[in-house]
């Protein structure tokens, strides 16, 4: 196994070196003094190395992660999973990992007898889901390769080799019509409602608002410091968050002055988002709540459900397991209940984030400023974003046709995917039920533009245009509808080969060319923008023939 370690960081370049290590005793010293470093750092609480029970410190949850020793019948193993858990610790691995990893190895152990006799291991993983099966072959593969076997290591490894490696799916998107209307009712019950009544779900508003705007991750929502908006001198506003994946505490930390936790990020936002943020610290003052995080556990017991029985020292804040179980009430209570919607697919906490960095992408933000704020390793975290683009795509182009919504993706980042204001509109039958008396006749209907400008303001095609009426004769309907969706199923082609021009380039950016590539990908964001819009006005125009 391979662990890296920091030997230099100058400017933006930071140097690691990698070496790989093989189980040996005379690595217990070693990592011994890692333990101390990360107890000191509270990143591992435990009475000493030798203690029954480590506790791993996670942001995202208030406890942290337990990883228990208690193999005392295969001491030596015992220690050699200390000792392997700090190494991966090292590595940055997280907490929920680590713990996972624990669990797997010592269930192996116990039923192999200490690794003696591998026929176990295939009950083992043909007890579990294949998922699982492959996550239990990958952490074996893993620990192995720190901890060879020196009778049967041939055997094991050919278990592993076989057990078929499983890949997650894409996230699947939510519906988009019940994204469109779980926005419409957040609008309609939090402004329309009585304060007292909405005060307990401000929470999702902030979550709703905020995330699909920025690709935060829920947990680093959650994280939130109470003083977490700025207002500079020149009228622009800030939110300071953490970036809790990409980099965690390192040991050289501890050499400083000040122990540095989860990195700040600070990003821009608009006057309505800071001022919604506003709103709620100035609710959490009202009502003596004294906490460094934006959603502290004073509020959740206050407001959100009094009779919890939590103890604010153990819990200081809401985190994902008081989140979750309120997103889904308010699905429940308010959506379902209140407004009567049936989901297709109920929306779950990390989906804003999964929206946002689809609409950046769509936007014409390039990969490097998508993955720094979507903390990212490698942008090629992002290579399955295009199936879900392209999905998003077809979805926004069927509703902006069929249920007549304007601009969701002109703003350059203003409100996100859904964004704060819309207007409904038809293109389609706008005029369609106006007197044709008085209109130019033009192929396969009519232009309604009165206007002294016509034709020098015309389109370069009638079919796009908000003016056009689809109202061909009888005779030539048949010919005018495909007309119509030749056109569509041509716009339909750009959109896709655009998308992928837009993700082609974007792989190509690096510090040298960015400039020019933002440039390319701005252009190529605002005719990506003009494909999608024209196509939903011509595929309106369809569906008025139908009707």
């Amino acid at each position: 196994m391979k662990i890296r370690n920091k030997i230099d960081s100058s400017g933006v370049t930071t140097v690691h070196v990698e070496r790989k290590i093989i189980y040996s005793p005379e690595y217990l010293d070693e990592m011994k003094s890692a333990f101390e470093t990360f107890k000191i750092l509270n990143i591992l609480i435990a009475e000493s190395f030798e203690a029954l029970e480590w506790g791993y410190v996670t942001p995202i949850y208030n406890n942290p992660y337990r990883i228990i020793f208690d193999l005392e019948v295969y001491k030596e193993l015992n220690l050699v999973l200390r000792i392997y858990a700090i190494a991966r610790i090292i590595n940055k691995i997280s907490p929920a990992t680590v713990a996972l990893e624990q669990r797997y190895l010592k269930r192996i152990i116990m039923k192999t007898n200490g690794f003696k006799n591998s026929e176990p291991l295939k009950a083992i993983l043909n007890s579990v889901s294949k998922p699982e099966a492959s996550r239990i072959a990958r952490s074996l593969k893993v620990f192995l390769s720190f901890y060879p076997l020196s009778d049967n290591q041939h055997q094991y490894n050919e278990i592993i080799e076989s057990t078929p490696s499983y890949s997650h799916e894409n996230r699947s998107l939510p519906d988009f019509q019940d994204v469109l209307f779980f926005d419409n009712c957040i609008d309609d019950y939090f402004f329309n409602s009585d304060n007292i009544d909405t005060r307990r779900y401000l929470p999702i508003l902030l979550w709703w608002r905020l995330t699909n705007t920025l690709p935060m991750r829920i947990s680093a929502f959650l994280l939130l410091d109470f003083d977490c908006i700025k207002k500079t001198e020149d009228n622009l506003y800030w939110l300071k968050t953490k970036r809790i994946k990409e980099e965690m505490i390192s040991l050289e930390s501890v050499e400083g002055d000040e122990i540095q936790g989860y990195p700040d990020e600070t990003y821009q936002i608009d006057a309505r988002t800071y001022n919604l943020i506003l709103d709620f610290k100035n609710l959490i003052s009202f009502l003596n709540i004294e906490s460094k995080y934006l959603f502290s556990i004073e509020f959740y017991l206050k407001i959100v459900k009094p009779n919890s029985r939590v103890n604010p020292e153990k819990a200081p804040r809401m985190d994902r397991s008081f989140f979750n179980p309120l997103l889904q009430k308010f699905q429940t209570e308010i959506i379902k209940e209140r407004y009567g919607h049936e989901y297709n697919t109920a929306l779950r906490p990390g989906d804003t984030r999964h929206l946002a960095i689809i609409n950046l992408f769509l936007q014409g933000f390039n990969p490097l400023s998508i993955a720094r704020m979507a903390g990212h390793k490698s942008i090629m975290a992002q290579e399955g974003y295009y199936n879900h683009a392209q999905h998003y795509t077809d979805s926004f182009i069927y509703h902006l046709a069929s249920k007549k919504f304007e601009d969701h993706l002109k703003q350059k980042s203003g409100h996100g995917i859904i964004g704060n204001a819309r207007t409904a509109y038809d293109k389609g039958r706008v005029v369609s039920e106006m007197s044709v008396v008085d209109l130019k006749q033009v192929d396969y209907g009519y232009c309604g533009d009165n206007s002294d400008q016509f034709p020098n303001n015309c389109a370069e095609d009638c079919r796009y245009c908000s003016f056009y009426i689809f109202k061909p004769n009888l005779d030539d309907f048949e010919k005018g509808t495909e007309w119509l969706s030749s056109y569509s199923r041509n716009l339909g082609s750009l959109v896709e080969r655009t998308l992928k021009e837009i993700f082609q380039i974007g792989k190509q950016v690096n510090k040298i060319n960015q400039v020019k590539v933002d440039q390319t990908l701005t252009a190529k964001a605002t005719y990506l923008s003009a494909l999608m819009e024209h196509k939903a006005t011509v595929d309106a125009k369809s569906l008025e023939a139908e009707w």
